[in-house]
C-alpha cells in the first residue's frame, strides 16, 4: 500500500488606505496597500507491505518496506510581503499625473536579495 499525506496551509491578507483632497481646481489622491501571504506545504510518501489481514489497511499496520523504498517527503514554506503606493494629481479635470511605486519581499527571491522594486 502506497500512502501519500499532504498538509497545506496558506493565508493572504491585504490592508488598503485611501486619501482624497480637492482644493479649488486641484485634486490630490493617495492610495496605499500592504499585503502579506504565507503558504506551507508538507508532503510525506511511504509504501508499506505485509499487513496482518485485508481489514487492517492503515499505513501504520504494515510491517516492512520494500528494499530501497524509503519514506520520502518534502516541506516548503514561502512568504511574501508587499507595499504599494499610488499618487495622483489632477488639475481642472483636464490634466492628470500618476505616480506608482511597489516593493515586494519574498522568501523565494533568495537570501542575498529579498526585495524587488518597481516605479512607474
Amino acid at each position: 500500500m502506497r500512502k501519500k499525506v499532504t498538509d497545506d496551509f496558506s493565508y493572504d491578507a491585504n490592508v488598503m488606505a485611501a486619501y482624497t483632497k480637492e482644493v479649488n481646481r486641484h485634486l490630490f489622491n493617495a492610495t496605499f496597500v500592504w499585503n502579506i501571504k504565507e503558504t506551507k506545504n508538507d508532503l510525506f510518501t511511504t509504501t508499506a507491505y505485509n499487513f496482518p489481514n485485508d481489514k487492517m489497511d492503515h499505513i501504520g499496520m504494515g510491517v516492512e518496506y520494500q528494499d530501497g523504498d524509503k519514506p520520502s517527503g518534502d516541506y516548503e514554506v514561502s512568504r511574501l510581503m508587499g507595499v504599494v503606493g499610488n499618487f495622483n494629481y489632477g488639475y481642472d479635470n483636464r490634466y492628470l499625473v500618476d505616480f506608482s511605486v511597489r516593493s515586494d519581499g519574498s522568501s523565494v527571491y533568495g537570501s542575498s536579495k529579498r526585495w524587488g522594486r518597481s516605479v512607474l
